[in-house]
């Protein structure tokens, strides 16, 4: 199995786009030029959800097309990891 960062519409965007400072007029620019037609986008926010879920505290930078604060909200309402869709072979309803 492929490693999906390598179909991350991302991949070769410099690292420094995807964490926005104080001074950016539009630190959603990224987000909205790159995430929204990532064809791997929900396997990136699943990885970084999990990630956060395990490193608390830790929540920077875009990731899954998603502001740390609007991760933080999303992350907030989960009680448990979510499933990696690349392994998870059950229907989830």
């Amino acid at each position: 199995m492929s490693d999906w960062r390598q179909d991350a519409e991302c991949r070769d965007i410099p690292t420094n786009l995807f964490y926005p400072d104080a001074h950016d007029k539009d630190p959603y620019v990224v987000k909205q030029r790159w995430c929204r037609r990532c064809r791997v986008l929900e396997e990136c926010l699943t990885d970084t959800l999990n990630h956060e879920a395990r490193n608390p505290g830790g929540r920077h930078g875009i990731y899954g097309g998603m502001t740390p604060a609007e991760r933080a909200l999303l992350g907030g309402r989960q009680t448990e990891l979510i499933p990696d869709p690349r392994t998870t072979t059950e229907v989830p309803f």
